[in-house]
This record gives structure tokens, sequence and C-alpha cells, in this order.
């Protein structure tokens, strides 16, 4: 049962009217969204989530043109540039979506706007939040950031995501970007679990490995996946390549100075914890991000394979109604929708108008 709560200043009597629109999230295990403080020279939990269906996709791309000694082209992207999403199923529905970007710093702000266009053509500015924070790392700045831009409601299809800027900062010092989409298959009928950690860990040549936990492996995994976002990795040094931490494995990835290294992770049934993270002898670096993901079928999930034609107002109960305060609504099925809801006192004044994912 899917269940809306807002808090309403004044209603006494009302009209509600529902219209379907792409996206929710159903049949969740647990969830937790953590807003943690800013982190210093460390990374801690910000997403853990099991769910039916549960998945992920993403685009990674180089913003930076302070190096300029790649094998393959002269500089990064620049403004703008494109994240092109390709994954996303038939049948799907948006948990969440995070814009992840990190910063070699001179004179940067810490409440940044990301500004970029959906496939349909429309502008979103989403503001970044700074997750964490460390010295500089080789290039004689003032220090790194770590952000995170919350852009779950701009998501809406496959297609090219168009980043236009990021405010009060330059190409110069943004390594890049990474758009990552936590979604349901509701199709699937298997579990998925996805643990991410953020922050901001600059090392100047060493090994930076976090401990992940926060899961509880019920049983030998149908799938497991892990990653690590990483930037300044440099392709003129040690080889263009670089280890990365997965599960306790060290893997070979190659450097290009904003990286998405993201492999196959063997993980076994009671495991809790893990190591995660990246090692490089002879570079500078900085970790923004990791996490794992993994799949089993400890629980029976229902896919959900067809979606009512038309939603009607009788498909939700309402309660307390008339009320000044508290409003429940409830919906006795799953949608694979998004809830856009329009509420109207007596005398015709809306008093919400919004979209649920």
């Amino acid at each position: 049962m899917k269940k809306i709560i807002s808090t309403l200043a004044s209603i006494l009597l009302f009209m509600a009217y529902v219209i379907a629109q792409p996206g929710s999230i159903e049949n969740t295990n647990h969830s937790i969204n953590n807003h943690h403080d800013v982190n210093t020279h460390t990374l801690q939990m910000a997403f853990d989530t099991t769910a039916c269906g549960l998945n992920y996709t993403q685009a990674t791309s180089v913003i930076t043109t302070r190096y300029n000694a790649y094998s393959n082209s002269t500089f990064g992207h620049g403004f703008p540039d494109t994240l092109t999403i390709t994954a996303l199923p038939a049948n799907y529905s948006i948990a969440k979506a995070y814009i992840y970007f990190a910063e070699s710093y001179t004179t940067a702000c810490t409440t940044p706007i990301v500004t970029f266009s959906d496939p349909g053509g429309n502008t979103h500015n989403a503001g970044a939040t700074l997750q964490g924070i460390d010295g500089p790392v080789c290039w004689s700045e003032v220090g790194t950031y770590g952000f995170r831009a919350d852009v779950t409601n701009s998501i809406t299809t496959n297609g090219n995501y168009i980043l236009d800027s990021i405010s009060c900062t330059s190409v110069w010092e943004i390594d890049g970007v990474t758009l990552l989409i936590i979604y349901q298959d509701l199709s699937a009928a298997y579990q998925g679990t996805f643990v991410i950690y953020d922050g901001c860990i600059g090392v100047t040549g060493g090994t930076e490995s976090t401990k992940v936990s926060g899961f509880n492996i019920c049983q030998t995994p149908l799938t497991g996946r892990g990653f690590v976002i990483s930037g300044d990795f440099q392709d003129n040094v040690m080889n263009g390549v670089h280890v990365g931490i997965i599960n306790n494995d060290s893997i070979f990835f190659p450097s290009r100075f904003f990286n998405f290294d993201d492999t196959t992770a063997n993980f076994v049934a009671g495991q809790i914890s893990t190591q995660m993270g990246a090692s490089s002898s002879g570079d500078c670096f900085l970790v923004a991000a990791l996490g794992i993901y993994y799949t089993d079928n400890c629980i029976q999930c229902p896919s959900i394979t067809s979606v009512p034609n038309n939603i009607q107002l009788s498909d939700f109960t309402v309660n307390p109604n008339p009320t000044s305060g508290l409003i429940n609504i409830l919906s006795s099925q799953a949608f694979n929708k998004t809830i856009h809801l329009s509420l109207v006192n007596v005398l015709g004044q809306e008093i919400i108008n919004q979209t649920w994912n």
C-alpha cells in the first residue's frame, strides 16, 4: 500500500485530481537516505536501500581543462557536456538520482547550482550539497571538494542529459561528473540492495580504503557489483592505470582523470561489510563516492507487469476529511506512475500542487 502524507494549513473539504506520469518506488524492504554533516578526509553512508527490482545505471564524463596530457584528447569536455543514459528498462520507477562531481578548488563556493536539461529539452537547476572536503592533491590548489546534487525529480527517460554549467566554479577546477540513477525494474522478480558512501578523501600517493557496511547478505547473491568514483588519476602516470579496491580485491582500471570504476564483485552469504577504495603509489587522487550492489531471491518479489489505464479518484482514500492539519492519502494498489496531486478547498483555492515520485 502506498501512503502519501502532507501537512496542510487549513482544509475543510477538498477535491483531488490525480494525473499519472512515469515513476514510483514500491516493495521496499528498507530504505535509508542519510544527509550527513560535511566530512573531512572520510566517506560516510549516504544511501542504503533494498527493494524489489532495484538496479542502477550511470553516465560519467571528464570536465576539467587544467590537465592537458591526455593520450586520447587534449582537454576535458568543459561545458556544455552530454551525459547519455541508455539502460533504463521499459517498465521502471526512479528510486533516487544523483549528480556527483569533485573539485580541486582555489576559490570555489560550497553551494553551487547544477544547471542541466533532460532529453525533452526541459531545463533544471539543482542545488549541490557539499559532502566532503580535504587538502589539495598535486595542483597547488587550496583543497578538494566532493559534491552531490539530488536530481531524482528531473529524470524523465533514457537519452541525453546536457550539463550546461555548475555555478561559482570553473571548468579548470571540476574534475568531472557522474549521473547516477537508481531505479526499480517493475518487471523483475529479484531483490536488489544498493549501498553508497560519499564524502571526499584526497591521497598524495598511496591507498584509500573505506569499510562499507549497512548490509547483511542473506544468500549467495545472484549478481554482485562494486564501484568507486575517483578523480585526478592521470593517464601519463603508472602506465595509465590505477588500482580500484572492489570488495577487498585490487583491480586495475584505466586512468581517465574522473572515473566511475565499476566491476563485478563476488559477495558471499552472511557478509556484512567489505573494503572499497583506490590506490596508486605514484599519483595523487581523490575519492568522492563508492558503493556496492547485489541481487538475491531472499524474498518473493511480485513483478508489476501492467498498469491501470485510467487512474480514478476512487482508487484513493483520504482521511481525515475534513481536516485542519495532517492528511493521509492511501492507494490500495501499486502504480507505475508518478502521482501529481492538486488539493482544492471549498472556496476553490488550490492548497497543494505537488508531484510525488
